[in-house]
């Protein structure tokens, strides 16, 4: 059995600036978790693609799937909530 989930990644420090997971792509935008954003911060989506071992899950895959033009473009958190 397979999963995806997704998550905002920010793209000068995609390790440790990184929102909650999330099951589908909007639900992230409205998760950003502890992200700090900075005005030249750009966002982007990471998919994370997950495998039952049996005693563990394991990721199989992980790439970005979509990234901000510019800095500031998306919105996140409650502003993507209202939008």
């Amino acid at each position: 059995m397979m999963k995806t989930t997704f998550r905002i990644i920010d793209l000068d420090d995609p390790a440790t600036n990184v929102g909650l997971t999330a099951a589908t792509r909007e639900l992230a935008m409205r998760s950003p978790g502890r992200l700090f954003r900075d005005g030249n911060t750009r966002l982007a989506i990471e998919q994370t693609e997950w495998i039952d071992r049996g005693d563990r899950w394991t990721v199989t895959r992980s790439v970005v799937v979509d990234a901000e033009a510019t800095p500031g473009l998306w919105k996140i958190g409650a502003e993507a909530a209202a939008a």
